[in-house]
């Protein structure tokens, strides 16, 4: 069979945006950002989520953003910076990961800052990814995956319209050596539109 020479779609830079997400703003991600990050990352919330090692400082978690910066400009990833609107410090950061274009999918992932939490910020941010991932870069399927006993991220989850699809068992490894559930959950771009996606 011949080698297929077009351009892989796959392969192009993702040019991220400033968006809105009602009461809430998207901006990417800053190398300024390394203060956040490093927080971010090093929340308890975050260390039971997560399965990778934190950045132990400010220029470990440089490297992270750059590593980021990298993966935006081969196509695969997108991060966002969450900032309340009015304000300027960030309070929560969404990614979009393992971006597929030819296959038109891509796992989200997002935090809130203690404090943040329970406002609705999460779920607004998500759909306004969304509805971006959707229209913008043509993608047809989004999931992202918690905990199973993330009740939290269930819920931003489901309010911003991705169905549980099921429980996948022991699938995630942390950092402890114990294995946990995780909970599967997807939205399409022909999904019915929720009430989280137009935002008061």
């Amino acid at each position: 069979m011949p080698v297929d020479d077009a351009e892989d779609p796959a392969a192009t830079s993702i040019d991220i945006p400033r968006l809105d997400a009602g009461d809430w703003r998207l901006r990417p991600l800053h190398d300024d950002d390394a203060r956040f990050i490093l927080s971010a990352l090093n929340d308890p919330g975050m260390l039971r989520a997560r399965s990778a090692l934190p950045p132990v400082d400010e220029a470990a978690s440089g490297e992270w953003i750059a590593r980021a910066t990298r993966a935006s400009a081969d196509g695969t990833y997108a991060p966002w910076v969450l900032l309340a609107s009015g304000g300027d410090t960030p309070i929560g950061l969404i990614v979009l990961q393992a971006v597929d274009r030819a296959a038109g999918t891509a796992e989200v992932g997002y935090f809130l800052s203690t404090g943040w939490r329970g406002r609705g910020a999460a779920t607004s941010a998500l759909t306004a990814v969304a509805a971006w991932a959707f229209g913008n870069v043509g993608l047809h399927r989004l999931y992202l995956l918690h905990d199973a006993d993330n009740t939290a991220s269930c819920r931003v989850a489901l309010r911003a319209g991705f169905r549980i699809e099921g429980v996948l068992r022991e699938s995630r490894r942390r950092r402890d050596g114990s294995r946990c559930d995780e909970e599967l959950h997807a939205r399409l771009s022909s999904d019915p539109p929720t009430t989280s996606d137009t935002p008061a």
